[in-house]
This record gives structure tokens, sequence and C-alpha cells, in this order.
């Protein structure tokens, strides 16, 4: 049996066995889940509804901050009963590595356009074309700052959406009410625009209208952090890197992950490919340790099938990832809960986003482990490949060379953060002179 993604270079001599008159050409099998196809065809969906602006959880911020961070509407949602037998479908039978599914993308963009007139009647007829590199950055920044909120925020700030955070950044970054709406209208539409075609801003966008949780981001990050450590030369040494950072998945879905990056890589590798293989995957909902853990974490959904509060959460985190951040875990628990008010759901989360954070605290908990052996580990994984004669030095386009570009890392996202922090801290140290400054001069 030959497989074509396992051929190296650009084409391979095969010798045929004496007498061979045929070869057989076989398509690989294609595994659905049925019972969650079923449930998306044939199951009508419930009447959409709206629901008030509900208060932050624990807030005591500023009116407005608290207006600028005001909930959205929840046009273009689903209902609650079917998207938890969704989730449950989803959850009760897994879906295999290389299958997959987009049951969870249930919100389009358009809900950043009914968030956006919700909280302002301030229109832009014509936004201001911001480069894919602006993009970038400005998402970049953005993510600086939420994880210095998750590690220095009090909890009387209040917990909101990423959404909501995403106003919330901009407000301290322009200051200005006006120009905080324009410039956040600006940057969603480039982020519209730009969505089909880079897949950082892809799952940044999902984020937004709540498809994926904010933990994402974070899981993304931290694995770019160890996709950044290896020295990418050849296609096999994918094979070499996922047996680390998913030490619980069996070989044979070791092999499809394989076969799938190989051919969503056209057969080359480099950092940036398979950072946005990572990214691919999530989108189609296949990256193996968010299964996993939707599959650990619905034995512990009691109360109503497909969600979970914060207390069965705590419990089921307790379990499976039992040294992990505490800080974090309540703050992502809510952050999600935010975001599931624009859905109607209260004081739940579904199974699948809490999967997402539950599998973003088990990777930070064995962090400093990967950090210290991936880069060997790959490394001699190749060399001993090599040795054995299972595959030659890599030829022609299985390299992509040193063109490759820096990729979004957890490293360097919290280095970002600093900045980001001393700037605002300046910013308050000003304020404070100016008033004090202000005050002197009254007194005259």
């Amino acid at each position: 049996m030959l497989c074509p993604h396992k051929v190296g270079g650009q084409e391979q001599l095969v010798k045929l066995p004496i007498n061979c008159t045929h070869i057989k050409i076989m398509r690989p099998k294609v595994r659905i889940n049925q019972t969650l196809m079923e449930s998306i065809l044939h199951k009508p969906g419930t009447p959409e509804s709206s629901i008030d602006l509900p208060p932050s959880r624990g807030s005591s911020a500023s009116a407005a901050t608290k207006k600028l961070r005001g909930m959205a509407s929840i046009m273009g949602k689903i209902g609650a009963g079917t998207r938890a037998e969704i989730l449950s479908n989803l959850s009760t039978t897994r879906t295999p590595v290389g299958g997959g599914s987009e049951a969870h993308m249930v919100h389009s963009m358009q809900r950043l356009w009914d968030d956006f007139k919700e909280r302002t009647a301030i229109e832009r007829s014509i936004p201001r074309q911001l480069s894919l590199n602006r993009t970038l950055s400005l998402i970049e920044q953005f993510y600086a700052f939420n994880i210095w909120q998750d590690e220095t925020a009090h909890d009387e700030e209040g917990f909101y959406s990423v959404l909501d955070n995403l106003y919330y950044y901009m407000s301290e970054r322009y200051m200005k009410e006006d120009v905080t709406y324009l410039a956040t209208n600006d940057l969603l539409s480039a982020v519209v625009e730009n969505s089909t075609g880079n897949k950082t801003i892809q799952v940044f966008g999902h984020i937004l209208v709540g498809n994926l949780d904010g933990a994402c981001f974070r899981y993304i990050l931290l694995m770019s952090d160890f996709i950044n450590l290896v020295d990418w030369k050849e296609v096999e040494d994918f094979r070499a890197f996922v047996e680390i950072v998913y030490p619980f998945l069996p070989e044979d879905d070791l092999e499809t992950l394989q076969m799938g990056y190989t051919s969503f890589s056209e057969n080359k590798i480099s950092k940036n490919r398979v950072c946005e293989f990572l990214m691919y995957i999530i989108l189609k909902y296949r990256e193996p340790r968010f299964q996993d853990m939707e599959n650990r974490l619905i034995q512990f959904s009691v109360k109503e099938t497909g969600q979970m509060d914060e207390q069965e959460f705590n419990e089921a985190v307790e379990n499976l990832v039992p040294v992990c951040n505490e800080r974090s875990r309540k703050r992502l628990f809510w952050e999600a809960e935010a975001h599931g008010q624009m859905d109607a759901m209260q004081n739940v989360v579904p199974v699948m986003r809490l999967a997402q954070i539950a599998s973003f605290l088990a990777l930070l908990q064995i962090a400093p482990v990967i950090k210290e052996s991936v880069a060997d580990k790959v490394a001699k994984a190749r060399a001993k490949a090599i040795a054995a004669g299972e595959k030659l030095p890599a030829k022609g386009g299985t390299t992509q060379g040193s063109t490759d570009a820096n990729i979004m890392s957890w490293s360097g996202v919290r280095n970002l953060a600093v900045s980001v922090a001393r700037r605002k801290q300046s910013r308050k140290r000003r304020e404070q002179e100016d008033a004090e400054e202000s005050e002197l001069y009254s007194t005259y």
C-alpha cells in the first residue's frame, strides 16, 4: 500500500512487484457523525427573540465605561434548546480527528454590525481602509490588553465578554467616545473584509461574534510559542511535534492528523503553515484537545445537557486540570458567561465553549515541560528517521526557507502587554498631574 501523502519531495519512483498487471486506487472512507447530521438537517430552528441589555456581573465601573461595554443585541442567534441538543450530539459521539463539524459556527459577521448599532447612533458611511498589517497589529495589541487584564485586573471591575472588552480597549486607546466608535468601525470593517483570506483575522472575527470562546486566541498563542521553538525542516517534523503536544492521541488519530496537515500544506513545512493548520482545525472543530476535553466535561454536566454552571465547571476542572490557575479559570468562565447572555443564557455556558477554556488551562499547566523538550525531541526524531532510511533530506518545495515570517505567540504578546500597561500608567500619571495643576491654579 502506498499513500501519496507519504511521498517525500516532488516525486518518487516505486518499483512494482514482478508480474504486476494492475494498480488499485482507493479513496479513503469518509466518516460522518450520523446523529449530528440528522439533528442539523431535520431539527426545526426556534424563533429569534430579544433580551434587555444585562448588567455586568460584579461591576462597579463608571457610567461611561458601562455604556461602552454595554451588551450587544442577539440578532442572528439560534435557540438555546437547539444549541444544547447540537452540543449534546457533538459530545456524546466523538467526531474523528479528520472529520470535524461546523455546527458551532452559528453566527455571521453581521452580528458585529447589529451590536455596533445597539451601542451607538454614530454612522460611518465610508470606513477608513486599514492595511492587513495594521489590522493584525491592532488585534495583537488587543490580545495583549486581554492577557494583561487576566493577570492584573480586579474582580470589582466586573467581567465582560471579548466584544465588550474590545470597545473598552478602544475607549482607553482613543479616549474620546466618537473617535472610539469610528475607529472600532474601521477595525470591524477590516476584520470582515480580511477574514476570508487570513486565518488569524478569521479566528478573531469568530471570537467576537461568539462562535469561538476567547480562550481560543490564548490557546493559539500558547501553541505558537511551541511552534516558534522548533526548527522546521521536514514535513515529518509535524508528526513528532503533535506526538509531544497531544500525548493523549492514539496512533490512528496521529496518523490522520499528519495526513491532514500534509494535504493542507501541500507537502511543505514552516512555522506559519503549522500555525495556520492549527487555526484551520479549530475553525473546522477538529482540534484534538478541544474534542477530548469536551468528551470529559460532558460527564460533569448534570443539571442541563450541554451546559454547565460555575459550580459544575469548577468541579470538572478540579478533576481534569487539578493544578490550574484559579484566577484564569474564574475570569475565563465569566467572560464566556457574559458572551452567553447574548444568546439568552444566564449563569450557564455551553460545554463546547468550556472545553476550549479547559483545554487552554490544561495546556498552560504543561507548557513549561513542553517548552523545555519540544525542539530537542523533534530534532532527535528527524535524525532517527533519516538514519533509519525512512525518508530523505528535504527537497524542492518541502520547506519555505528563510522567508518564514514571525507569528503571534504567547511570549511576544505578553511582552507587548507590558508596553501597553506602561503606556496606560504613563497616561494616568499625566492625568493626575494635570488635575493637580488645575486644582493649584484654581486656588489663586
